[in-house]
Parts: C-alpha cells; structure tokens; sequence
C-alpha cells in the first residue's frame, strides 16, 4: 500500500514538473497543421506527413503501424504504468500509450526532428492526452547537440549518423535520461526505435532502467544501422546481456514474442541490406 502511494505521488510530482516545463517551452508555438493529412486508428486521429513515402501511407492505407509491436503494447501497458517512447515520431505509439495508461499513467515522448516534433504535439493535443508530455529531443549517452541527417523519402529514418552523402542536416540536443533529475523510476515499459543509436540510448538511461523493478524494453534490431555507430548488432546484444536482461525476438509486424534459435542473432546481424529489422524485447530473468 505504502509503495503504491509513493509510485503515485512520485508519477504526479514528475508529471506536473515536466508539463510545466513543456507548456513554457512550447507556450504561443502551436505546430503548423497545413496540408497535413489526417488518419484514423482505433485508438484516435492523427496528423501524418504530406511527404511520405513509409510510414504516413502505411497508417492512410490500414490505420495501423507495426500490428505486432502495437499488440504487445496493448498486452502489455495497464491504467497507472510510466511509458517511455524514444523515437516518438508522430506519436503513433505515444498516443496508443497515452490511452492504455489512462489519466494515473504518464507517457514520455522524445522526438529531435523538427516537424516529426510538430505532429507529434499535435496528436497529442487532439486526442487530449493530459498524460503524454513531448520533447524535441534525441536521447543517446551524452548531452550536448549534434547534426541529425534528414531522410527525404522516409520521415522515420533521420539518422545522427550519415548513412550516405547528400542528406540535409538539423541541428538537435541530445540528452542522456539518466542526467535529468525529474525523470525518476520506475519506468514500466519502453520503446526505442532511434535508426542505429539503441545502445547508446540504453547507454544513457541504464540507471533509470536498473532502478526500475520489471521494465519490458522494446528496441529495434536493425543491424545496418548499428553499424554505422561502430558495434553492429552483436556489440548490442552483448550490452543488454551484460544488463542482466532475458533477450527475445518479436517480429514488428506479427503477434507474439519467441526465443532467439541458436547462433539467429549473429546471422541476424551479418545480414546485409537497410531492408532488414525486427525487435529485441528484453525483461528481468524471472
């Protein structure tokens, strides 16, 4: 009874200090919404790029991004849990977050890239999610700025890495979770999906995920990526080993979550080709 009460009173604190933070950060600078298409999920309407050529047709075409990722979401998130989306995008799983964890859950949502951060406060704002508070920020192990080389066709694939030459460049800050003081645990469930940058993004809450009782953290396996900050896949999951984590694969697109087949993983991570991706989902050994 005791702990429950200091979780809610400790969720509320944080809550209040970072809308606080956020309404005076973004306060006269509503997002601009013109010519931005609009789609409905099942979970609410949201904004989506008018320049696309990925994820905004997929949610105009189905209303759905990533069904299996979203199912274990769904299972997963309960009225009261603190959500962490690192590499929020538009809000897509924000939003879907903002819903299942009700009024008594808080949802923190980190977006760098500029217009990605508009639509992303602007779904959050239609569907009047109180709980969900947003920041132009990319999460990583360091605080500090950093170019983010911007995709001209596929809006979730800003990378602060160059993948190739010829990307236009934004300006953002990067931040660690670990070195701002109103981001307190626990922390029920995350999401990060940061084109390459998971380690050092896990580097950089790895206090905030040890003080954490049961975390489920969902992050992206995309070993191309990975590479271009020097480990590739196998360096990211002999970190999240090193964590203590169980380690399990979950393809974004089906239901269901499997242990990794013997020597999968360093297959996986051999593979070439930007097409190839799934999830890693890592708990606590029961």
């Amino acid at each position: 009874m005791l702990e429950r009460l200091r979780r809610d009173v400790g969720r509320r604190a944080v809550r209040l200090g970072l809308l606080a933070q956020a309404a005076a950060q973004h306060a006269g600078a509503g997002p601009d919404l013109a010519g931005a298409p609009s789609v409905e999920t099942a979970f609410g309407k949201l904004f989506v790029h008018e320049r696309d050529e990925v994820v905004s047709p997929r949610l105009q075409s189905s209303g759905a991004w990533e069904p299996g990722e979203t199912a274990l979401f769904v299972e997963r998130l309960r009225p009261g849990m603190t959500f962490l989306d690192v590499g929020a995008h538009i809000g897509y799983f924000s939003v879907l977050a903002g819903r299942l964890v009700g009024p008594s859950g808080l949802v923190l949502a980190f977006e760098p890239h500029p217009r990605n951060f508009e639509l992303l406060l602007a779904n959050v704002w239609r569907n009047g999610l109180g709980n969900v508070v947003c920041f132009p920020w990319a999460v990583s192990d360091v605080c500090g700025f950093a170019p983010l080389y911007v995709a001209p066709l596929n809006t979730g694939d800003h990378q602060l890495v160059a993948p190739e030459s010829g990307r236009e460049t934004v300006q953002v800050r990067t931040v660690s979770l670990d070195a701002i003081p109103a981001i307190r645990p626990p922390v029920d469930v995350v999401k990060v999906d940061v084109q390459g940058a998971e380690e050092a993004a896990l580097r950089g809450m790895e206090r905030l995920l040890e003080a954490s009782r049961d975390p489920l953290v969902v992050v992206e396996y995309w070993p191309t990526g990975l590479r271009r900050y020097g480990r590739g896949g196998n360096g990211l999951v002999d970190y999240v080993r090193s964590l203590g984590f169980r380690l399990r694969v979950q393809d974004p697109e089906q239901p269901g979550v499997r242990e990794p087949g013997a020597g999968e993983l360093k297959r996986l991570d051999e593979r070439e080709g930007d097409e190839f991706w799934t999830n890693l989902v890592l708990t606590r050994p029961r």
